[in-house]
């Protein structure tokens, strides 16, 4: 089963169109990769971002977390089609980055593009210890 990359490209979001082909989160990435960025810009990139996850299992609105060598993770990625790479055709679950770290469990990382070379992770402590506003600033 494959996405259209029509489909991918365009979602509503609270009446607007978005562009999610994740461009700019991807060169945030790559600059964090390459020590051209601090983590706290790759951050307002990913507050103002379109993020999307697998739909949580449950039929409440839980986040699946998955537990990798001891440590919480909750994984998200910048377009549609990443997350069908990296975990298969499923139901999935679309929002911003500051909505999702918003809402991110206590103690649970978040892991962004896991299998790609620009991917990066914001541990728990950050993500409990900022204050997240609607603009992406205030970090």
């Amino acid at each position: 089963m494959s996405t259209s990359a029509a489909f991918c490209k365009l979602i509503r979001v609270s009446g607007f169109e978005v562009d999610t082909d994740g461009a700019e989160l991807l060169e945030a990435g790559r600059l964090l990769a390459t020590g051209s960025t601090a983590l706290v810009e790759a951050i307002r990139v990913l507050c103002c971002s379109t993020l999307f996850l697998e739909r949580p299992r449950g039929r409440y609105a839980n986040l699946n977390v998955y537990t990798v060598r001891g440590d919480e993770w909750v994984i998200a990625f910048s377009t549609l089609n990443r997350l069908v790479n990296a975990l298969g055709p499923c139901q999935w679950i679309a929002l911003t980055g500051r909505d999702l770290m918003d809402n991110m469990p206590p103690g649970v990382n978040l892991g962004i593009d896991i299998q790609d070379d620009h991917s990066f992770s914001v541990p728990s402590a950050l993500i409990a210890a900022q204050t997240f506003t609607r603009n992406g600033e205030g970090l």
